[in-house]
């Protein structure tokens, strides 16, 4: 478990290299859109991560931390599809949407 400011609760899986593979080919193959993505993604700065929580207080921020560090178990995964997701948040409330989405 681990966090990136603000307020944004985390786990991160093994990294291989095929993994960052992965990730500069989808952004070869969509450069079209590089005008619309947030620096911190771009293949240079990436850290593969899984969010759990985002945009909490600092009451929540800590509970939830404790709570992931007290019930999570490491587990072995397979990345089995890929997606667009747009990220709202209104009136403090924080919701997404798949844009879209492809089966590997």
């Amino acid at each position: 478990m681990s966090t990136f400011p603000p307020a944004v609760v985390f786990s991160a899986p093994t990294v291989t290299s095929h993994l960052f593979e992965t990730h500069r080919q989808f952004y070869k193959e969509l450069k079209i859109y590089h005008k619309f993505a947030n620096e911190l993604y771009f293949p240079e700065c990436w850290i593969p991560h899984c969010t759990f929580a985002i945009g909490l207080n600092k009451d929540s921020l800590l509970r939830t931390f404790e709570h992931c560090l007290n019930q999570f178990q490491p587990f072995d995964g397979q990345i089995t599809e890929i997606g667009i997701v747009k990220i709202e948040f209104v009136d403090g409330i924080h919701s997404s949407k798949t844009i879209f989405a492809k089966r590997l």
